[in-house]
C-alpha cells in the first residue's frame, strides 16, 4: 500500500507507479465517488473528442509511412479496372 497526503487545496498526488500502470496522463478526467468510507477514483471512459486520446493527437502518426501514396495508387487501379 502507498500513502499520500491531501494538500491545502485538497489535491492528492497519485503515485507515479500507479499512474504508469493505469496509463493515467496529466489532465485526464477521473470520476470520484465515496463507497463504504473509501474514496474511489476511476478514469472516465475516453471519447474521440476529449482526453489524452483525442483524434487530433493522432495527426501525423502515419507521416512518411507512404500510406497515403499506397491508398492513392490503389484508388487509381480501381478506377482503371472499372473503366
Amino acid at each position: 500500500m502507498t500513502t499520500t497526503r491531501i494538500s491545502e487545496r485538497g489535491q492528492v498526488v497519485i503515485p507515479k507507479s500507479i499512474r504508469e500502470r493505469l496509463g493515467l496522463k496529466r489532465g485526464q478526467v477521473l470520476d470520484v465517488e465515496e463507497a463504504e468510507g473509501a474514496i474511489v477514483l476511476r478514469p472516465q471512459a475516453r471519447s474521440l473528442t476529449s482526453g489524452p486520446r483525442r483524434w487530433q493527437d493522432w495527426r501525423g502518426v502515419l507521416a512518411g509511412s507512404g500510406a497515403l501514396q499506397d491508398l492513392e495508387a490503389e484508388h487509381r487501379r480501381e478506377i482503371e479496372r472499372d473503366q
